[in-house]
C-alpha cells in the first residue's frame, strides 16, 4: 500500500515525497482490523472489531461507568476512529478557519491526535532521519529536541529568540537559514505565542517571518506550534496561528506547511490529551498523506481517546457560550500578566534581565553571575517557590498560569539571587 501511496505523492505532491523519512516513505494504513471493520460499515451483521455492542451497535456498559459519561454513550464507549470523530474534526477546522478570519483550501481535514505532542512526534516520523537538520530558536520546548532526536540523528541549529536590543532576531534567524539552505532538507519550527518566554512576534516582525518563508528554495516542513493560539496581551501583536498566512505564500515546489494544535490550552482542558494536526496539501495528495498519518496513529496509540472528544465536540457545538467563558479566561490571565509586568519592573538586581513577553502563560528572566539550576533549588529549599531553569540560555521560567501569589515569587526571586550573591 505504501507503494501506492508514495506513486501518489510522486504525481501531485513530490515535495512530500522528498521530505519524507525511510519510516515516512514505508508507513501506510494496514488492511488491517479498522481498515476491515470500516469496510463492513454498511453491513447488517457486524461480527467485526472487538469491542462489546448490541446488534444495534450500542456499546455494552457497566452502569456504575455509563452514569458518569460526559456524552453520548457510544462516542463514549466505543472505539473512536483512527482520525478521530468526524465532527470533531469538521468543528475544529470550522473553530480555526473563524479564529484567523479565513475561508482557505488546500489543506487536510485536521486529524486527532493524543495531545499536541502526538502531532510533533507524528511530523517526526513522517520526516526525520540522519539527513534532516531542524531550525530551532533559543530557548525553546525542551521537548522538540528530545522527540526528534529520540530515533535518529538529526542535525539541529538554533537561533536567539532575541537580539541584544530585545527584538525578535531576525537577523539571526536569517542566519540559521542561511546555515541550512543546502541541507537536503530540514523542519523550521515556529511556537507563538512562544513557550518558554511568552513571546508573539509584532505584526510587522510577522510580516518578516513571511517574507522568509516566501523567498525560501529548501526542501523545508514549516512546522507551527499553536498550542497557545490566542493568549495575546497586547495590541499589534500577532492574534493568531502564522500558519494560514505560510500556507498563502510558501512554495509547494519544495515545501510544506503543518499546524499542529489542540484544546490543552485554548479550552482549557489539560488533562483531555485532544490535538490535532493539520498539513497543507493539494486535494489528490490527501488520501496518500492520510493513509501515512493513520499508519503512525494506528501504530502509536492505537486510537485517539473517545470521551475527551465527545466533551471538546459539545464545547465547539456551543460556540458563542465557550467563547465567553475563554475570554473570561483569558482576562484573569491578563490580570496576572500586568502584574508580574509590574513586579519585573522593579526588580533592582543587574543579574536578572528580563525578556521580552507580550503573550502566552510564561515569563523567562536570564540570570547572571549564577547558575540558574542553583537559584531554582535555592528557591525550593529556601522560599518554597518552584520554577524551572533554562539551562540553555541560564534563566528561569515563571509559569503565571499556575498562581496568583506572583509578589511572592519574584520577592523570592530577588532574594534568592541576593542570597546566592552573598555566597
Amino acid at each position: 500500500m505504501s507503494s501506492a501511496d508514495n506513486a501518489r505523492l510522486q504525481t501531485h505532491a513530490p515535495a512530500w515525497l522528498g521530505l519524507l523519512s525511510e519510516l515516512g516513505r514505508r508507513v501506510a494504513l494496514p488492511m488491517g482490523i479498522p481498515s476491515q471493520s470500516k469496510e463492513a460499515g454498511k453491513a447488517h451483521t457486524k461480527a467485526t472489531i472487538g469491542q462489546l455492542t448490541d446488534d444495534d451497535g450500542n456499546p455494552i456498559t457497566l452502569p456504575s461507568i455509563a452514569a458518569h459519561a460526559p456524552g453520548d454513550l457510544g462516542d463514549t464507549f466505543k472505539y473512536a476512529p483512527l482520525a478521530g470523530i468526524q465532527a470533531l474534526r469538521e468543528a475544529w477546522l470550522d473553530h480555526q478557519r473563524d479564529v484567523a478570519g479565513v475561508e482557505v483550501g488546500g489543506i487536510t481535514l485536521p486529524m486527532v491526535t493524543h495531545g499536541l505532542t502526538h502531532g510533533v512526534a507524528l511530523t517526526r516520523d513522517l520526516f526525520v532521519d540522519d539527513a534532516t537538520h531542524i531550525v530551532l530558536p533559543r530557548p525553546n520546548w525542551e521537548n522538540y529536541e528530545h522527540l526528534y532526536g529520540l530515533y535518529s540523528n538529526p542535525t539541529f541549529h538554533f537561533w536567539d529568540l532575541f537580539d541584544d536590543e530585545g527584538r525578535l532576531n531576525l537577523a539571526g534567524f536569517d542566519a540559521c537559514l542561511q546555515d541550512t539552505a543546502d541541507a537536503p532538507k530540514r523542519i523550521v519550527v515556529l511556537n507563538f505565542p512562544h513557550n518558554p518566554t511568552g513571546y508573539s512576534p509584532t505584526l510587522d516582525e510577522a510580516e518578516a517571518l513571511m517574507a522568509r518563508i516566501a523567498g525560501s528554495a529548501t526542501p523545508t516542513v514549516w512546522l507551527f506550534d499553536d498550542a497557545y493560539q490566542g493568549v495575546v496581551f497586547e495590541d499589534g501583536v500577532q492574534p493568531f496561528s502564522l500558519f494560514w498566512e505560510a500556507l498563502s505564500v510558501v512554495d509547494h515546489a519544495h515545501s510544506l506547511v503543518c499546524k499542529v494544535d489542540g484544546a490543552t490550552k485554548e479550552f482549557a482542558f489539560f488533562a483531555a490529551r485532544v490535538g490535532f494536526i493539520t498539513f497543507g496539501a493539494p486535494e489528490a495528495a490527501i488520501p496518500a498523506i492520510e493513509s501515512k498519518l493513520l499508519g503512525l496513529i494506528r501504530g502509536h496509540i492505537g486510537s485517539p481517546n473517545g470521551p475527551s472528544q465527545t466533551m471538546l465536540l459539545q464545547a465547539l457545538r456551543n460556540l458563542d457560550e465557550v467563547r465567553e467563558e475563554q475570554a473570561a479566561v483569558l482576562e484573569q490571565m491578563r490580570v496576572r500578566y500586568e502584574r508580574l509586568k509590574e513586579l519585573l519592573a522593579d526588580i533592582d538586581s543587574p543579574e536578572l534581565q528580563v525578556l521580552p513577553f507580550n503573550s502566552g502563560y510564561f515569563a523567562v528572566i536570564r540570570v547572571h553571575g549564577v547558575d540558574a539550576d542553583t537559584l531554582r533549588k535555592h528557591l525550593i529549599d529556601a522560599y518554597s517557590v518552584g520554577t524551572i531553569a533554562l539551562p540553555d540560555i541560564n534563566g528561569i521560567r515563571i509559569a503565571f498560569c499556575s498562581t496568583e501569589r506572583l509578589d511572592e515569587v519574584v520577592s523570592a526571586l530577588s532574594a534568592a539571587m541576593a542570597d546566592l550573591r552573598v555566597a
